[in-house]
């Protein structure tokens, strides 16, 4: 196993998504069995990260969103496009059910500015 400290997964790694018809009730309740609560808050604030950060399927951000308890808790590295150093980190936490919340507080943190610097320079 990867340690976490060392190497973060893309946002949404290893999450299964499955999609079905808006108006097929019946396969909604089936699928709604599978779904965990847990797994769609985390990726939920890792994706409203990406989207808060202007990101897309090609920028080099790591993100990880765990729920110990009654928190979220977020970490976050990103890089720049062309692989060159530095990698910034960061990490935040809100409670259960906050994960605006936890984007929120990275997204106000010294954090958010340079590695909008590092995703979008020219």
């Amino acid at each position: 196993m990867i340690d976490l400290r060392a190497m973060l997964p893309a946002p949404g790694q290893g999450a299964l998504a499955i999609q079905c018809r808006r108006d097929d009730a019946e396969t909604y309740q089936l699928l709604e069995a599978l779904n965990d609560p847990d797994t769609a808050e985390c990726v939920a604030a890792e994706r409203a990260l990406v989207t808060a950060l202007e990101g897309d399927c090609h920028s080099p951000i790591a993100a990880l969103a765990t729920v110990k308890l009654n928190r979220l808790d977020l970490s976050v590295a990103v890089g720049s496009r062309d692989g060159m150093p530095p990698v910034v980190r960061t990490t935040a936490e809100a409670p259960r059910g906050a994960s605006a919340s936890v984007v929120t507080a990275v997204m106000d943190s010294p954090f958010a500015a340079e590695a909008r610097k590092l995703l979008h320079k020219s």
